[in-house]
Formats: C-alpha cells, sequence, structure tokens
C-alpha cells in the first residue's frame, strides 16, 4: 500500500477551500494516486494542523490572514502565504508548495522564484492549472508501506473516546467507548497507593492494570469494535509498532495507564510498544505550536545542547514562603546522579553522536556568593539549550493550582528558594527547550507534570512514584543512551527501551513502571 500524500490547503475564501477540495477529492478517486489532506482558512487554523504533517504538498493562497479576527490584507504586508511555507519547511525541507494568486496581486509583485513552488493564478483557466500541478506533485512522490500506527485513547469524566492514526494515512474518526466513571476513580485511588504498598506493589499493578483492561475491553458494541480494530492493526504491523496515546484529563493525571494488561496476555503493554500520554494544547495563532525533539530539521540534523540542573538538597530544609509551608529532605544521590549521566553524555558525544554542549549547574561549580537562581536564568535565556534535565524536590500546590521547583540558596535560614513553574517555563522557552526530564519522586504525580505541559513545554517526563536514587539513575541513563543511539530516535521509543531494559533488570523494583512521559499536541 503506497503512503498517503500529506496536503495542507489554506484559503481565505469558502469557496475556494470547497473547489480546491473537490479538486482533491476527484484524485484520490485514481488508483495512481493516495492522498489525505486538511484545511483551513487563517494561519492560525494552519498551524493548529502541525500535528498532522510533517506535510508533503502544500497549496496556500499568497494572502491569507492571521486570524479569524484579522483582516486579509492587501500588498507585500499580508502575504502570510509565503511564510507559511518557511514555517512547514523547517520540519520538512522537502515540501512542495503551490501559492495561489489573485487576480491582481498589486505593485509590489512576490519574488516567484522559491525553490519548489509552483505558482497558479485564479482565473478561468484555475481548475485545470492547479489539477495538472497537483498532479505533477504527486507524481512524483515516493510510496512506502506505513510501519507504526499510533492509537489515540482519550479519558475524562465527560466521556471517552478512541482514534487510530496510522503513518503516512488519514487518521480514523474518534469513536466514543463505555468507561465507567466510578470505576475510573477507583483506578485512580488504586494509583495514588502503589507506592505506599511496597511489599506488595507489583501484585496491585497487576490488578490495576488488568481492570482497567477488563473496563477497556469490556463487552459492549463500542469496546467490542475497538478491540475488532486493535486486532486488525496487531495483525498488519505488531503490536511493537502499535504506540500508545492516553490523553488523561483533570483528577485522571494520577490513573497509572501504563500499567494496562489484558489477562489473556503474559505482559503489559508497556514491555511490548511504546506507551506515553498526550496533553492537547490550544494555539490562539500569536503562539506558533513548538516542534519536540527530532521533529524538526534544527534538532534532527543540529547538536542536541544538554543543561544540567543540580538543585542540592544537603540538610533537612523548611521552606516558609508566600502559601508555602512544607518540610523537604536531604538528597545526597544528586552528585552521583549528575556525574553519571555527564560521563555517559560525554562518552556518547565521543563516540561521534550528535551531543553538542553539555553544562552542569550546581552549588559546587558557582562562585560562594553566586546566585543559584541567577545563574539558571542567564543560561536558560542566553542559549539554547534543548534537553534539560533537573535534579532536585519538586511540589505541586493544591490549593494554589501551582507547580515549584527549588533551588539551593546560600541563606542558611533560607535554604532553599520556592520557583513556580510558571516562571521556570518562561525560562526553557526562551532557551528553545524541547524535552525536560523531571529526576524527583512524584513529579508525574498529581498535576505538576502537565502544569508544565501546559506552559508550552514541547515535552516532559518524571515519575508517578517515590523510586530509590540509583534506580532513578540506572534509568536516566538507560533512556539517554537510547535517545542518542538507537536507530528509532524518539522520546516515546528511548522511554520505551529504558522500561525495558529496567524490567528486565530490576523486575522486583518499581522503577520500571515509575517513568511518565508526556507529550504536547496542537489542537
Amino acid at each position: 500500500m503506497n503512503k498517503k500524500t500529506r496536503i495542507l490547503v489554506v484559503h481565505p475564501v469558502q469557496d475556494m477551500l470547497d473547489q480546491i477540495g473537490d479538486l482533491l477529492s476527484d484524485l484520490s478517486a485514481r488508483p495512481e494516486f493516495d492522498l489525505v489532506y486538511w484545511s483551513g482558512r487563517t494561519l492560525a487554523d494552519a498551524l493548529k494542523k502541525l500535528s498532522k504533517g510533517p506535510f508533503d504538498l502544500l497549496v496556500t493562497a499568497l494572502d491569507i490572514a492571521a486570524d479569524d479576527a484579522s483582516p486579509v490584507a492587501a500588498g507585500e504586508s499580508g502575504r502570510r502565504g509565503l511564510d507559511l511555507v518557511h514555517i512547514l519547511r523547517s520540519a520538512a525541507p522537502q515540501l512542495q508548495s503551490i501559492i495561489v494568486t489573485g487576480k491582481s496581486m498589486g505593485a509590489a509583485a512576490p519574488d516567484k522564484s522559491i525553490e519548489k513552488t509552483q505558482w497558479v493564478d485564479e482565473g478561468q483557466a484555475f481548475g485545470e492549472e492547479l489539477t495538472a500541478t497537483v498532479t505533477h506533485v504527486l507524481e512524483s512522490h515516493p510510496a512506502v508501506s506505513p510501519s507504526q500506527v499510533e492509537l489515540w485513547i482519550s479519558l475524562s469524566h465527560s466521556g471517552c473516546s478512541y482514534q487510530f492514526l496510522p503513518d503516512g494515512e488519514k487518521p480514523s474518526p474518534f469513536r466514543p467507548i463505555d468507561m465507567d466513571d466510578n470505576k475510573l476513580k477507583s483506578f485512580v485511588d488504586l494509583s495514588r497507593l502503589l507506592h505506599v504498598k511496597e511489599p506488595t506493589w507489583e501484585i496491585e499493578l497487576k490488578s490495576l492494570g488488568e481492570g482497567f483492561a477488563d473496563e477497556l475491553f469490556q463487552p459492549t458494541p463500542k469496546n467490542i469494535k475497538l478491540k475488532e480494530e486493535l486486532d486488525v492493526w496487531k495483525g498488519h504491523v505488531g503490536i511493537d509498532n502499535i504506540r500508545v496515546r492516553f490523553s488523561v484529563e483533570g483528577d485522571l493525571h494520577a490513573l497509572a495507564v501504563e500499567a494496562v494488561k489484558q489477562r489473556n496476555e503474559d505482559c503489559y503493554w508497556m514491555d511490548r510498544t511504546a506507551i506515553y500520554r498526550g496533553l492537547e494544547v490550544n494555539w490562539d495563532g500569536t503562539v506558533t505550536a513548538p516542534f519536540g525533539l527530532f521533529q524538526d530539521e534544527r534538532t534532527r540534523s543540529g547538536p542536541i545542547n544538554i543543561l544540567i540542573i543540580q538543585a542540592d538538597v544537603l540538610v533537612p530544609s523548611d521552606v516558609k514562603e508566600g502559601k508555602l509551608s512544607l518540610h523537604l529532605d536531604p538528597l545526597p544521590g544528586i552528585a552521583y546522579e549528575v556525574e553519571s549521566i555527564t560521563r555517559l553524555l560525554a562518552r556518547i558525544k565521543n563516540e561521534g553522536e550528535r551531543i553538542g554542549e553539555v553544562c552542569v549547574i550546581s552549588c559546587a561549580r558557582l562562585p560562594t556568593d553566586a546566585s543559584f537562581s541567577e545563574a539558571v536564568q542567564t543560561a536558560l535565556t542566553e542559549k539554547a539549550w534543548h534537553i534539560v534535565h533537573y535534579a532536585g524536590h519538586t511540589h505541586y500546590a493544591n490549593d494554589e493550582k501551582a507547580g515549584y521547583l527549588f533551588f539551593p540558596r546560600a541563606d542558611p535560614n533560607r535554604p532553599l528558594e520556592p520557583i513556580r513553574i510558571d516562571l521556570f517555563a518562561w525560562m526553557l522557552r526562551k532557551a528553545d527547550t524541547r524535552f525536560v526530564f523531571l529526576s524527583s519522586c512524584r513529579s508525574a504525580g498529581q498535576d505538576f507534570i502537565y502544569h508544565l505541559a501546559r506552559e508550552h513545554i514541547p515535552a516532559i517526563m518524571g515519575f508517578l512514584w517515590v523510586v530509590r536514587d540509583d534506580r532513578a539513575v540506572d534509568f536516566a541513563k538507560s533512556f539517554y543512551e537510547h535517545l542518542f543511539t538507537a536507530d528509532r530516535r524518539t522520546l516515546e521509543n528511548a522511554c520505551f527501551e529504558a522500561k525495558k531494559e529496567m524490567h528486565a533488570r530490576f523486575p522486583n523494583d518499581p522503577i520500571w513502571a515509575s517513568p511518565v512521559l508526556v507529550m504536547q499536541f496542537g489542537a
């Protein structure tokens, strides 16, 4: 089966969108073509479709508005169609584009020498010219068989659904599934108890995972349809190539969806394929949806800079600032963790992998009177750090609906400085950060990791429960090893491979079940 050609169509006039859509539908009926397309009327509409890409072909009007509230400006200042070409090519350099121009382009004619771009004028022959141009692009498009499928399961109190997204093909429609809300709440309660039931945690994990799978595949018409479709895709690409994305809303965040396990199978899903969490983010057109790690040309081909924040806590510390009042224990294993990861990254870099600068910010590396928080802010606002690894305490204040990290201070009476997540996220955006590793117990519990994700950080990983310091180091080393040296370099694959390795090495330790990966998707 040929890979579908992915096409984005943008035009401010609905009649023209309909005409172009009819043209593409006619072409898709021809046996030699296999295509799927999405459409929008503004630049903001187009940016919301970035998660559907990378695209093979863009068909756009020269003059498009920034958003629904903005006019379609005439002249050079309003030609955002050209801006859209450049934005899409940052993720897909081979993108072909067709720019549709009006009858009159004004005094300042655009430069028509843009690479891999065809120009079509509106008019009586518009349909024939556009058909010929699109046909030429489709005929030159390479064809390969799809090898992966993503199963997207959305869980919320208001209703649950699923969707299959085959690579290179049009996604299936969202279909509802039956999930009892009271049972979902009970699964959340069980998930919260896992970290305190140390002697029996794996028995509890298995019970939770099988109960969740029983609910997911209960014998109702809707859920039987899910199982039937899943079985078809298992036969087509294999379970190893079906990535599973859970979108979990509200207080269901604590649900250990990664534990899902069908009773007729010997292992958990997370032992067979990549399971991660997706957070839908609505983009308003004023902020461009960020690319994740390895999702654009800059991070696919360029060196990856890594900043490690060693937020030491050397003595028992009380934090009493504003509404915060909590006690934080020492973290004696942080220095070993940072040293181990630094050595690993240096070795991988020496072997020729695409690692750029690796920098560590710690109390030991700063002048005695220097401010730790100022050093972090300076680093993050003056240079691109594609990965930020934070080792330290985290806390989510339910009464404030706010998350905090903690940086060391020289003041013995106030040894820790709480840093709000929104401020930290602002610094991360300045540094073009694509991924944050939160090496902190329970950093993925409650709403902490989701608070950071909602602040426009493309991907974050943390731990659901308390984990041993040495095991956290083992997981981090395995994760970075797979991230930079595996054939399939993606965050979800590196997380999956590290979990699988931890399960093989430490089957009785919760380190293989605790890591949680959350990635953003534009909506």
